[in-house]
């Protein structure tokens, strides 16, 4: 009966351990999924916070154009008056 025992303790730790095993390759696997899902996302961002950057200069010189005009025209209306 002993030996039995400690023959089933053996089997069930060696197919503990086969799980134990297949379980992390699982964790493994999804973990580079995510990673990848998360570096696609980064990119995504970056491309989305580049563009709005851009937006944001293209308005700031027609702002500063905008600004030069406007000092101009009021500099050329303070020599009319």
């Amino acid at each position: 009966m002993c030996v039995c025992y400690a023959l089933l303790q053996k089997v069930d730790l060696s197919e503990c351990r086969s799980v134990h095993r297949r379980q992390l390759e699982d964790i493994s696997l999804q973990l580079l999924r995510l990673e990848s899902c998360l570096r696609a996302k980064e990119k995504e961002v970056e491309g989305s916070i580049k563009e709005k950057e851009d937006v944001i200069a293209r308005q700031q010189r027609i702002i500063k154009r905008l600004l030069k005009k406007v000092i101009w025209v009021m500099g050329g209306i303070e020599k009319i008056a």
